[in-house]
């Protein structure tokens, strides 16, 4: 499809020109190993553009600003 709406685990293996990862906060992307590796392939699926939409209140500690 065009464009299509997926969790990052359903995501992984595949390859878009954008992704936008929503949200980039401390509850979704806490500092721990899983929440690195679930970052990273959210991060690596984008082929163009890579947006994240970051929380000015509660960032990811995974994510300097």
């Amino acid at each position: 499809p065009a464009k299509a709406i997926s969790t990052i685990h359903k995501a992984k293996c595949l390859g878009c020109d954008s992704v936008i990862v929503v949200p980039c906060d401390a509850q979704t992307f806490p500092d721990s190993q899983e929440a690195r590796c679930l970052l990273y392939v959210a991060r690596s699926r984008a082929k163009r553009h890579l947006m994240l939409v970051i929380s000015q209140n509660a960032p990811s500690p995974l994510i300097m600003i």
